[in-house]
């Protein structure tokens, strides 16, 4: 039998991080792969410089799987602060905002940060800042068009034009 060419594996690194990215049963079954090596003699700095991960990272893997099962290598909660609103409240309100705002009491003919917010703590009783309800409009709606009927804008005067 002849020796097999090796593939490229940047292509194949490629591919995995995308499937890691976008799977959380494919990023535990990629951390079982780890702790399998690791269980069958291999150190956490060869299994980590094998699967492109921090040598740390696998320490915390085989940590999470002596302390809690296979539940501790499940996906946990990236950091940062969690949502204001629950996922069902977010639900509903992507529904509200189909709806113009006055369908809800607002005398404003359209949604911006600035209604969002009011709406929010009023419906809710959850308060948040101007620009993260912006923010929360473009999520839930998309970007919103410019309104076809802006009048055209008028040149203003500067004072190197009366100097000429």
């Amino acid at each position: 039998m002849h020796k097999l060419a090796p593939p490229p594996t940047a292509p194949i690194r490629q591919a995995l991080a995308s499937l890691l990215a976008h799977s959380d049963a494919v990023q535990t079954a990629h951390r079982l792969h780890a702790l399998l090596l690791v269980g069958l003699g291999l150190s956490c700095y060869e299994v980590a410089r094998l699967f492109d991960e921090s040598p740390r990272t696998v320490e915390r893997w085989v940590r999470h799987y002596s302390e809690a099962g296979l539940a501790g290598l499940e996906r946990r909660h990236g950091g940062g602060r969690r949502s204001a609103l629950a996922a069902e409240q977010i639900a509903a309100l992507a529904i509200e905002l189909r709806d113009p705002p006055e369908r809800w009491g607002h005398a404003q003919r359209r949604w911006s940060g600035k209604l969002l917010q009011r709406h929010l703590d009023r419906r809710y009783g959850v308060m948040m800042g101007t620009r993260q309800c912006q923010r929360l409009l473009r999520q839930l709606r998309g970007p919103v068009a410019a309104p076809a009927t802006r009048p055209p804008l008028r040149k203003q005067a500067r004072l190197c034009d009366y100097l000429a």
